[in-house]
């Protein structure tokens, strides 16, 4: 969960127990009232329609399962470093596939309770710490139809999270204070802070130094 006297509109990320909670009431049609939701949860409830809420009780009947993003082995097989390199002070919003047909595509995961992605809401539900299955795809022969010789054929995927409100656009979306430090208030590890991770050992990590 982030912080939540953090800016407004903060992408959600409950603890699973939370999470769990919610979905219960969700299935059983009956809200919450015995104050166990964190009020971020709280607020994300309230603020969502009859039709909202249909569409998710429909999408959580089955078992939870998940990679644990803080376990320490897993943590070892990615690669962390401070670098200059920045995305910009206003990165865009808007979907655009480019000269070369880049499209993202969250996979299906109707059968799965840690993550589900449900385009008729365009968002995305994943309880803390696990996982979902994001797929890229690109047209390679735009590269050769334009003329470009240097391509290898392999490309490298930047994922940035953005507030979307214009007041916090250009500040940067960390795990809170709470969930990225242990009990004497050292990062748990080198990618505490860091919102969006990747279980892969080819993964590098980065921060704008500015």
């Amino acid at each position: 969960m982030l912080n939540e006297s953090g800016p407004p509109h903060q992408p959600l990320l409950v603890p699973e127990k939370d999470f769990n909670k919610m979905m219960s009431d969700l299935q059983s049609r009956l809200p919450s009232s015995d104050g166990e939701f964190s009020e971020i949860a709280k607020k994300e409830f309230e603020n969502m329609s009859k039709d909202q809420l249909d569409i998710i009780r429909d999408l959580v009947n089955t078992e939870s399962e998940g990679i644990n993003l803080e376990d320490p082995e897993d943590v070892q097989k990615l690669r962390y470093s401070s670098s200059n390199s920045s995305t910009g002070s206003n990165p865009p919003l808007t979907d655009w596939s480019g000269n070369h047909g880049f499209k993202l595509v969250v996979s299906d995961s109707k059968k799965k309770r840690n993550a589900t992605y449900e385009p008729a809401l365009n968002k995305l539900y994943v309880q803390q710490n696990k996982a979902v299955t994001i797929n890229i795809s690109y047209n390679a022969n735009s590269f050769v139809e334009r003329n470009i010789q240097i391509f290898d054929g392999s490309l490298q995927v930047r994922a940035v999270a953005v507030f979307t409100e214009p007041e916090w656009h250009s500040h940067p979306v960390n795990v809170c204070y709470e969930h990225s430090r242990n009990s004497v208030k050292e990062l748990k590890n080198p990618l505490a802070e860091h919102l969006i991770r990747c279980i892969s050992s080819e993964s590098t990590y980065h921060v704008d130094s500015s």
